[in-house]
């Protein structure tokens, strides 16, 4: 809730039906400030988390791992998405059985009973109601839904695999998905991201361990605290990327429009003998297809969603890449104005690196003695001066690629460092440095000097042009990839 001041707070609402009399009902709510009871809940898992590592110094825990409190969908929160998923696929409860649920006590019971009364209600009325009114009842039931702050960031902190994917599975919530409105303006899904890579290894060395104080109790704790964060890091990460499975996996039937149109033409089709695809018409692919679009690029301009990513582990970073939300995006980017004049530049650049050696360096090893008058002076430095200006471009890109990685994270830093296509990059240009160098020295020596054996190539130069020509060809091979 909202206070007058703008400030946001918990609450706890309950809701009860009153009877006015004639067929006219009231439903009255009941506010109550929940902040503390919030509070303390987290100091008491904070207590439950100290337990823990008391448990592990006193070597108590048998399994060898942490205790921590299961975060799962509160019974009553799982029942009423059951409910509201009812409601929206049968018109208001019209075909929904009665909900059932196991393990119910005396207040469970008794809101049992004032659902029922509910949707006794809204079945009293049903026949009363046009097909346009119901529809804009369970619209605006989505729409409710959708906007209510924080609801798919929770849902997504379940930590039992099978209960998150049960209730992504509901059709409320797939309807919620597709609304543009639940995702807001995505500050709880990038706080998600940025609270999955906190936890950096450097850690351990800031907590000033050395190896014999790892097997103190002190020792102990801090690992045990390490490894927790560790792990509550990587659940995060998951929540979000299985979000972005779950938006990317959204089908035409998740499209309330389509789904509105589907059931008031599922008679009439029925009545034909026609399948779900009859009731499918080019409008409805089309209007999902606008929409899902408009979701996509919703969620794909979160401010940098992909940089966060690329800080994810490595199994992550594959899952979220694979997702249509991602790829769409990044087709976006890589085929923007700027992304495919900066790509024809680089190219330009491949070819003139390419170009200026085999026209300097490389065959000016064949020119050695200052008696060769074949040897063209101008030709030489004018490749040399093309291939000085495309080494220091690609160096300068390259550290300025790693600076930027390093700004984001020393893990992505670290890892990317030494990949082999990090060696493509940089290799083909430290073998060209060092090859035009070492031709220019001997040059510039044999032209002072009379010796028999100038025309003669050195062993050593030999081996670095034959070695920097296939690299240069690699590393064009790499930027084409």
């Amino acid at each position: 809730a909202r206070r007058k001041d703008g400030s946001t707070f918990h609450i706890e609402l309950g809701l009860t039906e009153v009877d006015l009399g004639g067929g006219k009902y009231i439903f009255c709510g009941f506010v109550k400030d929940i902040t503390e009871i919030k509070r303390h809940r987290r100091s008491l898992d904070r207590a439950k988390s100290t337990a823990a590592i008391d448990k592990e110094d006193d070597g108590e825990n048998e399994d060898g791992g942490r205790s921590s409190s299961g975060r799962g969908v509160p019974p009553r929160v799982e029942w009423c998405l059951t409910i509201l998923s009812e409601f929206v696929d049968n018109y208001g409860f019209g075909n929904a059985g009665n909900a059932s649920r196991e393990d119910e006590d005396d207040d469970e019971s008794s809101l049992d009973c004032s659902i029922s009364d509910l949707k006794a209600s809204f079945n009293g009325t049903r026949g009363n109601k046009t097909s346009g009114l119901v529809t804009m009842r369970d619209t605006m039931v989505v729409d409710a839904v959708a906007t209510i702050p924080n609801l798919l960031e929770e849902l997504l902190l379940i930590e039992d695999p099978e209960v998150r994917s049960r209730i992504f599975d509901m059709s409320i919530v797939h309807k919620v998905l597709f609304n543009t409105d639940s995702v807001g303006d995505g500050a709880w899904f990038v706080d998600m991201l940025d609270k999955s890579i906190r936890v950096q290894k450097q850690k351990v060395l800031d907590s000033n361990l050395t190896g014999a104080d790892v097997d103190t109790a002190e020792g102990r704790a801090v690992q045990l605290q390490l490894r927790m964060a560790q792990e509550q890091c990587r659940f995060l990460a998951e929540g979000a990327v299985f979000y972005l499975e779950r938006v990317s996996e959204l089908d035409i039937q998740d499209d309330l429009y389509v789904f509105h149109h589907m059931r008031l033409s599922e008679q009439v089709t029925h009545k034909n003998g026609g399948g779900v695809n009859e009731m499918i018409s080019t409008g409805d692919v089309n209007h999902f297809i606008q929409h899902r679009e408009q979701l996509f690029e919703c969620v794909g301009n979160l401010k940098g969603l992909i940089r966060r990513i690329c800080v994810l582990e490595d199994d992550l970073v594959k899952r979220a890449a694979a997702t249509p939300v991602i790829r769409r995006m990044l087709d976006k980017i890589m085929f923007s104005p700027f992304a495919t004049l900066a790509a024809l530049f680089d190219g330009i650049n491949h070819c003139l690196l390419m170009v200026s050696f085999r026209l300097g360096p490389a065959p000016a090893l064949f020119h050695l003695s200052k008696l060769d008058e074949t040897f063209q002076p101008q030709q030489y430095l004018l490749a040399s001066a093309t291939l000085t200006a495309s080494v220091f471009y690609f160096a300068t890109k390259v550290i300025h690629t790693g600076l930027a990685k390093y700004a984001v994270s020393e893990n992505l830093f670290w890892s990317d460092a030494f990949t082999f296509w990090s060696f493509l990059e940089t290799a083909p240009l430290l073998m060209t440095v060092f090859s035009s160098i070492a031709v220019d020295v001997v040059l510039r020596q044999r032209s002072y000097t009379d010796s028999e054996n100038d025309s003669e190539i050195p062993f050593f130069l030999r081996t670095l042009v034959a070695i920097t020509t296939p690299l240069l060809w690699l590393r064009i091979l790499a930027f084409v990839k």
